[in-house]
Protein backbone atom coordinates (compact mmCIF):
# COMPACT_ATOMS: atom_id res chain seq x y z
CA UNK A 1 0.00 0.00 0.00
CA UNK A 2 2.63 2.37 0.57
CA UNK A 3 4.49 1.92 -2.56
CA UNK A 4 1.30 2.99 -4.21
CA UNK A 5 1.16 6.15 -2.37
CA UNK A 6 4.70 6.71 -3.38
CA UNK A 7 3.94 6.15 -6.40
CA UNK A 8 0.97 8.61 -7.06
CA UNK A 9 3.21 11.36 -5.05
CA UNK A 10 6.17 10.94 -8.41
CA UNK A 11 3.31 11.12 -10.19
CA UNK A 12 1.73 14.20 -9.77
CA UNK A 13 5.01 16.09 -8.47
CA UNK A 14 6.09 15.06 -12.20
CA UNK A 15 2.70 16.43 -14.02
CA UNK A 16 3.24 19.61 -11.14
CA UNK A 17 6.72 20.53 -12.78
CA UNK A 18 5.79 19.76 -16.26
CA UNK A 19 2.36 22.30 -15.87
CA UNK A 20 4.64 24.94 -14.04
CA UNK A 21 7.07 24.72 -16.92
CA UNK A 22 4.04 25.73 -19.37
CA UNK A 23 3.51 28.80 -17.83
CA UNK A 24 0.14 27.43 -16.20
CA UNK A 25 -1.42 28.91 -13.40
CA UNK A 26 -1.94 26.47 -10.26
CA UNK A 27 -5.49 27.53 -8.27
CA UNK A 28 -5.40 24.73 -6.00
CA UNK A 29 -3.16 21.17 -5.79
CA UNK A 30 -5.37 17.91 -4.45
CA UNK A 31 -8.34 19.74 -4.15
CA UNK A 32 -10.75 17.96 -1.77
CA UNK A 33 -14.26 18.01 -0.19
CA UNK A 34 -15.73 15.43 2.16
CA UNK A 35 -17.73 13.59 -0.86
CA UNK A 36 -14.54 13.42 -3.15
CA UNK A 37 -11.25 15.14 -4.71
CA UNK A 38 -9.57 16.48 -8.04
CA UNK A 39 -5.85 16.31 -8.22
CA UNK A 40 -5.03 19.74 -9.22
CA UNK A 41 -7.45 23.02 -10.35
CA UNK A 42 -5.48 25.82 -12.59
CA UNK A 43 -6.76 27.96 -15.27
CA UNK A 44 -6.01 27.27 -18.76
CA UNK A 45 -4.13 30.65 -20.40
CA UNK A 46 -4.65 29.95 -23.71
CA UNK A 47 -8.48 29.04 -23.67
CA UNK A 48 -9.19 30.62 -19.75
CA UNK A 49 -11.08 27.52 -19.05
CA UNK A 50 -11.42 26.36 -15.75
CA UNK A 51 -9.21 22.89 -16.18
CA UNK A 52 -10.21 20.07 -14.01
CA UNK A 53 -7.30 17.75 -13.57
CA UNK A 54 -7.77 13.76 -12.55
CA UNK A 55 -4.74 11.74 -12.42
CA UNK A 56 -4.82 8.08 -12.08
CA UNK A 57 -2.13 5.84 -11.81
CA UNK A 58 -2.38 2.38 -13.87
CA UNK A 59 -1.01 -0.58 -12.16
CA UNK A 60 -1.59 -2.94 -15.80
CA UNK A 61 1.40 -0.57 -16.97
CA UNK A 62 -0.05 -1.13 -19.57
CA UNK A 63 -2.19 1.80 -21.92
CA UNK A 64 -3.65 -0.67 -23.77
CA UNK A 65 -5.50 -1.49 -21.17
CA UNK A 66 -6.56 1.98 -19.94
CA UNK A 67 -8.70 2.98 -17.35
CA UNK A 68 -11.99 4.35 -17.75
CA UNK A 69 -12.22 8.04 -17.03
CA UNK A 70 -15.92 8.23 -16.41
CA UNK A 71 -15.79 5.34 -13.83
CA UNK A 72 -12.79 7.04 -12.01
CA UNK A 73 -14.89 11.02 -12.34
CA UNK A 74 -17.53 8.75 -10.46
CA UNK A 75 -15.09 7.17 -7.99
CA UNK A 76 -13.88 10.39 -6.76
CA UNK A 77 -17.42 12.35 -7.36
CA UNK A 78 -15.20 14.68 -9.59
CA UNK A 79 -18.26 16.16 -11.07
CA UNK A 80 -19.61 17.56 -7.72
CA UNK A 81 -16.56 18.15 -6.29
CA UNK A 82 -16.08 20.64 -9.72
CA UNK A 83 -19.48 21.84 -8.66
CA UNK A 84 -19.17 22.31 -5.82
CA UNK A 85 -15.79 24.05 -6.75
CA UNK A 86 -17.52 26.48 -9.51
CA UNK A 87 -20.55 27.76 -7.30
CA UNK A 88 -18.51 28.37 -3.97
CA UNK A 89 -14.88 29.54 -5.16
CA UNK A 90 -15.80 30.73 -8.64
CA UNK A 91 -20.02 32.09 -8.78
CA UNK A 92 -19.82 32.84 -12.00
CA UNK A 93 -20.89 31.13 -15.11
CA UNK A 94 -17.47 29.81 -16.49
CA UNK A 95 -15.98 27.45 -19.28
CA UNK A 96 -14.30 24.68 -17.36
CA UNK A 97 -12.93 21.19 -18.86
CA UNK A 98 -11.66 17.58 -16.99
CA UNK A 99 -8.34 16.66 -18.15
CA UNK A 100 -7.72 13.12 -17.75
CA UNK A 101 -4.15 11.76 -16.61
CA UNK A 102 -2.94 7.86 -16.99
CA UNK A 103 -0.01 7.17 -15.52
CA UNK A 104 2.67 4.27 -14.55
CA UNK A 105 5.99 3.95 -12.89
CA UNK A 106 8.48 1.48 -14.72
CA UNK A 107 12.05 1.08 -13.98
CA UNK A 108 12.23 4.38 -12.33
CA UNK A 109 10.73 5.84 -15.17
CA UNK A 110 7.30 7.35 -15.38
CA UNK A 111 5.41 7.51 -18.57
CA UNK A 112 2.22 9.37 -18.74
CA UNK A 113 -0.53 9.94 -21.35
CA UNK A 114 -2.87 12.63 -21.72
CA UNK A 115 -6.47 12.44 -22.30
CA UNK A 116 -7.26 16.75 -22.70
CA UNK A 117 -10.98 17.89 -22.85
CA UNK A 118 -12.38 14.22 -21.51
CA UNK A 119 -15.45 16.46 -20.54
CA UNK A 120 -16.24 20.04 -21.21
CA UNK A 121 -18.73 22.44 -20.55
CA UNK A 122 -20.63 21.93 -23.43
CA UNK A 123 -20.83 18.28 -23.67
CA UNK A 124 -22.10 17.75 -19.74
CA UNK A 125 -23.59 19.71 -17.66
CA UNK A 126 -22.61 19.39 -13.65
CA UNK A 127 -26.04 20.00 -12.37
CA UNK A 128 -27.30 16.84 -14.34
CA UNK A 129 -24.02 14.72 -13.65
CA UNK A 130 -23.86 14.76 -9.78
Amino acid sequence: MKKNKNNIFLIRNTINKNLLKKGYSMQASYFQTDSGYIDYIYTDLETKELVFLVIAENYTKDFAKGINPLFKCFERSVFSVARWYITTRIRKKVRWRIDFVEAYIRGGKIFIKKKNDVFNSTKIDLEEAV
